[in-house]
């Protein structure tokens, strides 16, 4: 039997070998061990601030995007497009920072570092055992593959 996973086996080895490939490994154990009401309502968000996006993200134009105060150190903090963020209102091109309009998911256009700083997402975030990917939560590969 195990000669015929060998060549997955193979592959696998292959893959974690190449560069840009993740390492990262979860603990399985407690993965597993999650109860519902840490799956659905996980610590590290504030659910009653009025932000329905994670904890290092904001809301702008039905997307959520990675704070402009922690993109800029916090020195354009306030977000006034997918590609710009400003110092202080009243906002104009003279106290702005712009990042590349032609650049799509990157610059200030990213979703926060924990959904991956890909590409801006619809309100919400994944569930502890889960992974954010093409603007969708899909159960951790790790897992899925028993790491």
């Amino acid at each position: 039997a195990n000669s015929v996973f060998q060549p997955l086996t193979d592959l696998k080895t292959q893959l974690k070998t190449k560069p840009g490939v993740s390492a990262l490994k979860v603990n399985l154990t407690e993965m597993s061990n999650l109860t519902k009401s840490e799956l659905l309502h996980p610590v590290d968000q504030d659910r009653n601030d009025g932000n329905v996006c994670p904890e290092d993200e904001e809301l702008h134009a039905n997307l959520c995007y990675k704070k402009c105060s922690a993109l800029t150190a916090g020195k354009y903090p306030i977000r006034t497009t997918a590609f710009s963020c400003c110092a202080e209102e009243p906002c104009s091109f003279f106290n702005s920072k712009f990042s590349n309009v032609l650049s799509y998911c990157s610059g200030f256009d990213v979703s926060g570092n924990s959904e991956g700083k890909e590409c801006p997402h619809a309100p919400g975030s994944c569930m502890a055992n889960e992974e954010f990917n093409l603007g969708m939560c899909y159960k951790k590969c790790a897992i899925l593959t028993n790491n």
